[in-house]
């Protein structure tokens, strides 16, 4: 499971391990190169609503995984820790 707020990296990985899957709620993400919270105004409400449905679903499988391999001192991160 991937969880990341840049899209963009997925396209990456799967080109690197094509053998491998990867799965993540970036396929149906609003944001597709990063959050960026000056255009989170700019959204509809289902992009509103997609956004915060991925932001919670990757924040349960992050805390909810045996292994975590990752930047452990994002501003989620820190979130998980005490989830």
């Amino acid at each position: 499971f991937v969880a990341s707020d840049d899209c963009s990296v997925m396209a990456d990985i799967r080109q690197l391990r094509p053998n491998w899957e990867f799965v993540g709620e970036c396929d149906n993400a609003t944001e597709d190169n990063g959050f960026i919270l000056a255009s989170a105004k700019h959204w509809t409400l289902e992009q509103t609503d997609r956004h915060y449905e991925k932001f919670i679903t990757e924040m349960i499988a992050m805390a909810s995984a045996k292994y975590f391999i990752g930047v452990s001192t994002t501003n989620v991160s820190f979130w998980i820790y005490f989830m």
